[in-house]
């Protein structure tokens, strides 16, 4: 029978879910057990946070030494076959003795195979190589005894991992994969933790590690320059992340081909990183050419096939490409319906950026049907209270807005405003968005003394849970300012337009959208005193 022991099951929260995790591990290594599986919801960064604690502890108990660690990964991208990922292995050799860790793999047969390639046979000299395996599923249990480890918190695996990688012992031992995936696990948890220069550094170190070591042709250079890549996107150092990304494309296009799919995902990187610099046409055509490339990999309704298509559809949408863009969501909503089902987060998410897409195209009937299937969706599968249907019933009331439907759009955003200050309380932006939106309906039917009361509210709560130097804040200044000039209040108008106007040119400066807002109020305000015979 075999045998299950949960590492997290009494675990104390912090640093002893891993250190449980560990003296567990090396207790059935010791008594001969092999393989061992360890099987949690990260198994490759507990795998890899396991192996550098694995060092201390090995050194401290009494018995064996501390074992050769050998790493090998079966993990593979969407796309990519398991015959593609073993083949790799074919060149790889295990020596007895050795603690081998297979990380990745995706179902028993993934794991009958990997361990058929990379178990050695025993040695006199060295005894029997033992096994450690990583998985997410208990259907692993079959091959030995499993032990389970939670979740591990980013804190934990910078505490495992960044004693290993001290600068001045990198170059003491050669560089290997097994230390590749603990150094970019290392750099994924400064990412969640916001270091995001120490990340980039690393991520820097492996792609230079990787070259130097594995090859310019090598699957792990390759993909350690698109992790480095999308790395200074995230950071917003989109001139840096270009370069990179253009050079990771050209290379994969050479080595693996154009329609490989790792070729394919790091274009579609290179495409939003044109996106987010502006460049929305070379953004589109790659987008365009990704779209292509998996269709025809992958096929129309593959999950990464509609996300680059629903992508492109964001793509055009920003471009002011409005009938595109609905053509492309409306292939993606009937794809995600058909592959997913009609509640899956994806399809909800599809059926209001198309009802969005409506609503920019003048098309208000539809978008209108559309947020009201959305919005009874996500009542039905999420609740009432749920932010993701407060924000359905928010894009309704606009739609109705928009459309000059203003006795439908108050009444539900009255309902959504109530709601959103009993779920999220009266200080969070969402509910502040509501309230101005709200105001500015009442002011647009002539319900000034409501409107002004209601922006003044907004504005308080802005001021207290945003500050009063945001740039929502200066908005819902303005807005209220807009409000007093509505009502012939114009010197209370002119007073806080110009306040408003003085902020945001400190804050945001001249060319920012606000800021002109601000000045085109003031002087139109200014100018109708004048023509009035005030100040």
């Amino acid at each position: 029978m075999q045998k299950h022991v949960p590492a997290h099951a009494h675990a104390p929260v912090g640093g002893a879910r891993l250190e449980n995790a560990v003296h567990q591990v090396w207790e059935l290594l010791d008594q001969g057990e092999s393989p061992v599986l360890l099987i949690g919801p990260r198994p490759a960064p507990a795998a890899a946070a396991l192996l550098a604690t694995s060092r201390a502890d090995a050194r401290s108990r009494s018995g064996p030494r501390s074992p050769r660690v050998q790493w090998f990964s079966v993990r593979r991208r969407e796309g990519v076959g398991l015959a593609s990922v073993l083949s790799r292995l074919a060149e790889q050799r295990t020596w007895p003795g050795a603690l081998v860790i297979i990380d990745g793999a995706a179902s028993p047969a993934d794991l009958d195979e990997a361990l058929a390639r990379l178990t050695p046979e025993p040695s006199p000299e060295g005894g029997n190589a033992q096994v450690l395996v990583t998985g997410s599923s208990e259907a692993f249990a079959r091959f030995g005894p499993a032990v389970e480890v939670g979740p591990l918190a980013p804190q934990e695996i910078i505490r495992a991992l960044e004693p290993n990688f001290a600068p001045v012992t990198r170059e003491e031992t050669p560089f290997t994969r097994r230390e590749l995936a603990a150094q970019n696990l290392l750099a994924e948890a400064y990412e969640e933790t916001g270091r995001v220069r120490g990340a980039i550094d690393l991520y820097a170190r492996s792609l230079a590690q990787c070259e130097a070591t594995f090859g310019m042709n090598d699957p792990a250079t390759l993909e350690a320059r698109f992790t480095l890549a999308g790395a200074y996107a995230i950071a917003g150092r989109l001139s840096e992340a270009n370069a990179i990304a253009e050079r990771a494309a050209a290379e994969q296009e050479r080595v693996l081909g154009a329609e490989h799919p790792d070729t394919l995902t790091t274009k579609a990187l290179l495409a939003g990183i044109y996106e987010g610099g502006g460049r929305l046409e070379s953004a589109i055509m790659l987008y365009q050419e990704t779209l292509a490339g998996r269709q025809r990999a992958l096929g129309a309704d593959h999950r990464t096939t509609l996300v680059s298509r629903a992508t492109l559809a964001g793509a055009y949408e920003s471009a002011g490409r409005i009938d595109e863009a609905i053509a492309e969501y409306e292939t993606t909503l009937a794809g995600r319906e058909r592959t997913l089902g009609p509640d899956h987060p994806s399809t909800l998410t599809t059926r209001n950026n198309l009802a969005f897409a409506y609503e920019t195209g003048e098309r208000f009937d539809a978008a209108i049907e559309l947020y009201t299937h959305s919005l009874e969706e996500r009542m039905r599968v999420l609740g009432p209270n749920h932010p993701d249907t407060l924000t359905a019933r928010h894009n309704l009331a606009h739609a109705y807005e928009s459309a000059r439907r203003l006795s439908e759009a108050i009444e539900t955003y009255e309902e959504n405003l109530t709601a959103r200050e009993h779920a999220l309380g009266p200080g969070h932006p969402d509910t502040l968005f509501s309230g101005n939106n709200l105001a500015y309906t009442y002011q647009l039917v002539g319900r000034i003394d409501e409107a002004i009361e209601l922006y003044q509210r907004t504005l308080a709560g802005c001021e207290q849970s945003l500050g009063k130097a945001h740039e929502n804040t200066l908005m819902c200044r303005n807005n209220l300012a807009g409000a007093y000039e509505a009502a012939r209040r114009l010197e209370e108008a002119i007073e806080l337009y110009r306040a408003t106007f003085a902020e945001a040119m400190r804050l945001l400066g001249g060319d920012h959208p606000t800021t002109q807002n601000c000045r085109n109020n003031l002087t139109n305000a200014m100018e109708k005193a004048k023509a009035l015979g005030g100040d």
